[in-house]
């Protein structure tokens, strides 16, 4: 098992925002898109007390499909989970009363962006780094293995020599020389 298959998301939120980066809308078929954001508007609008008919949502999808493309329609769903924990940094207090325009949904839709970002940054840098790691890992292997080849082969070819051989050998070492001045001396 490679460290890559280790990297475990820290929450579902999480879990989906990275699995949804290849579903965005962009991506999409135009009609497709429209379809599956519609869905998701008219399930969680109401259920955050956004007041609007089908016109209205209708709308909205259209804009959220232009202006929001790099999220998945999935993600809308999340980004008002994330609000109303209120886990999101939003640059002022956000609030609708049943009534949201573009302008509000847009402002949780954007402070959902910047904390999208901050995951996808620390999940990208999790796996380079898990990545990098098991390149490391590999390369070590490469050479221990690549270590043992030579020494073995330099063990069978010392096994294979002669003493006359081995006497030749030793005689080539700077060490062995001195240390064989030291006996004559």
């Amino acid at each position: 098992m490679t460290n890559l298959q280790n990297y475990q998301p820290r929450n579902s939120d999480e879990q989906a925002i990275i699995e949804a980066r290849s579903n965005r809308i962009a991506n999409m078929d135009q009609k497709e898109a429209y379809k599956q954001v519609l869905n998701v508007i008219n399930s969680v609008f109401p259920m955050y007390g956004i007041d609007g008919g089908l016109a209205f949502y209708a709308n909205i999808a259209k804009e959220l499909i232009k202006t929001f493309g790099q999220i998945a329609a999935n993600e809308i769903e999340i980004a008002f989970r994330l609000f109303s924990a209120q886990s999101l940094e939003l640059d002022e207090d956000v609030k609708f009363y049943g009534k949201a325009n573009m302008h509000t949904i847009g402002k949780i839709l954007n402070g959902y962006m910047i904390y999208r970002r901050k995951i996808i940054a620390s999940h990208d840098n999790e796996v380079a780094a898990l990545r990098l790691q098991a390149e490391w890992e590999e390369k070590a292997r490469q050479d221990r293995e690549k270590l043992h080849k030579e020494n073995e082969r330099d063990r069978l070819k010392w096994q294979s020599m002669s003493q006359e051989e081995k006497q030749k050998h030793y005689e080539k070492v700077a060490l062995y020389k001195k240390l064989k001045s030291f006996k004559h001396d």
